[in-house]
């Protein structure tokens, strides 16, 4: 919870306007396309995956995604 009346004391911004803006960029940009249909979990999955790459943890995830393909096509190798 924000504690709006300490955060506007100190002179804080108290505005959602720019996490919206940047949300709707963030979605819009990617799931709004000519011809997209997404199921909730299919969206969810690709904005996932948008914000894995946009923050920058991209070599990290594959890493980890194919450590775990082969731990779960291969579970008595090595």
């Amino acid at each position: 919870m924000v504690d709006y009346k300490t955060y506007l004391q100190k002179g804080y911004p108290i505005t959602t306007g720019a996490v919206e803006s940047a949300c709707g960029h963030f979605v819009k940009s990617r799931m709004e396309q000519n011809a997209m249909h997404w199921s909730k979990k299919g969206a969810q999955e690709m904005l996932d995956i948008r914000a894995i790459k946009k923050n920058g943890d991209w070599d990290d995830y594959v890493e980890k995604f194919i450590k775990q393909e082969l731990e779960e096509l291969y579970p008595n190798a090595a």
